[in-house]
C-alpha cells in the first residue's frame, strides 16, 4: 500500500556525469524514505555515464535507465528539458504525489526527502519546494549567492503532482531559464513557491565553472530578456552580482546580453500575460525592498 503523502518519483538528465553521479546514486539510496521509481534519462553521454547507472539499476528495481537517442535539432538546456519530459511519460501513470528534479552532480542529506515530504503535506498550496544549494569553493562548499527563500533551484525543484500538471510540466527555452518560468507559472496558477535554507543540497558541479562565468552572464541577459523580466528589475538583479568574480564584469555582461535583446526588440518565448504577471510580480519585490528599507 502506497503512503500517498510519502510517494515521490525522480527525474534526472544526465550527460557525461561519470564524475558524479555514482555519489548522486549512493546519497538517494541512502534516503529515509526512497522513491518509488527513479528514471535516469542518459542524454547523449559520451563517458562512463551509462555503465555506472546500469551497476545500479541491476540491485535496485526502482531505478530505471533509459537511453534518450540524440538529435542534431535539440541542443543544450532544451535537450534537458525533452530528456525530463521522456522521464515523466514513464512515471505519469504511476500511483505518487510528488515529483522531483535531481540533477546527477547533486548529493543530499539523508533525511532530505523526508522532510520535504513532511512540509509539502502540513501545506496543500505549496507547489514547489527544495532547499538551498552549496557550491564548491577552494574545497569548502559554500551557499550559493544566488539562493533565495522565494525560488528553488531546478536542479533540486520538488513539485506537487498537481501543481507539475497545472504548468504542463517544464517548457524548453533556447537560453534556458525553464525551471524559473515553471516557478513562475505555478504562482500564476496560484501555488505557493518556497525554499528553506535549513536543508543544504550540495551541488557538485558549479553551473558558472561548468560553463565559464562570462558565458553564464551573457546566457542569463539573454535568457531573463526571453522570459520576460521588466527592464528595471533586471537592473536591480544586475546590480546584486557586482560583488561576484571577476568584480563588476559579470553584472554588466548579463545587463549588456539583456540590453541588446531589448534595443532590437526581440520576441519574447512566453505569452503576453505571463509577461504581465512576471513584471507585476517583480515591481511589487522592488516596492517591497524600498518599503523594508525605509522601514515603512
Amino acid at each position: 500500500m502506497v503512503d500517498l503523502d510519502k510517494s515521490y518519483v525522480l527525474l534526472t538528465a544526465a550527460r557525461n556525469e561519470e564524475k558524479y553521479i555514482g555519489d548522486c546514486i549512493d546519497s538517494i539510496l541512502a534516503q529515509s524514505v526512497l522513491p518509488i521509481k527513479w528514471i535516469i534519462v542518459n542524454d547523449g553521454s559520451t563517458d562512463g555515464t551509462e555503465k555506472i547507472v546500469e551497476s545500479y539499476e541491476k540491485n535496485h528495481t526502482f531505478i530505471r535507465l533509459v537511453n534518450k537517442k540524440p538529435d542534431g535539432c535539440i541542443k543544450g538546456f532544451s535537450s534537458k528539458v525533452y530528456a525530463l519530459n521522456m522521464g515523466f511519460e514513464l512515471v505519469q501513470n504511476l500511483q505518487f504525489s510528488f515529483i522531483g528534479h535531481l540533477d546527477a552532480d547533486i548529493t543530499l542529506g539523508s533525511q532530505y526527502y523526508e522532510k520535504m515530504l513532511e512540509i509539502l503535506a502540513s501545506d496543500s498550496a505549496l507547489g514547489i519546494t527544495g532547499g538551498y544549494v552549496y557550491e564548491p569553493d577552494n574545497g569548502i562548499f559554500k551557499k550559493r549567492p544566488t539562493n533565495s527563500p522565494l525560488s528553488v533551484a531546478g536542479g533540486v525543484q520538488l513539485f506537487r503532482k498537481n501543481c507539475y500538471k497545472d504548468i504542463g510540466g517544464l517548457k524548453p527555452l533556447a537560453a534556458g531559464g525553464e525551471d524559473s518560468l515553471g516557478e513562475i507559472q505555478a504562482r500564476m496558477k496560484g501555488w505557493k513557491v518556497l525554499a528553506f535554507p535549513e536543508f543544504q543540497v550540495f551541488h557538485h558541479k558549479a553551473s558558472k565553472k561548468k560553463r565559464g562565468a562570462i558565458k553564464e552572464a551573457l546566457r542569463g541577459g539573454v535568457r531573463d530578456y526571453l522570459i520576460g523580466n521588466h527592464i528595471v528589475f533586471e537592473i536591480f538583479k544586475c546590480a546584486r552580482r557586482i560583488q561576484e568574480k571577476p568584480y563588476f564584469i559579470i553584472a554588466i555582461l548579463q545587463m549588456y546580453a539583456f540590453l541588446i535583446q531589448y534595443l532590437n526588440n526581440k520576441r519574447r518565448q512566453v505569452s503576453k500575460d505571463l509577461i504581465v504577471f512576471i513584471r507585476k510580480e517583480q515591481i511589487n519585490r522592488i516596492k517591497s525592498l524600498y518599503l523594508k528599507k525605509r522601514n515603512i
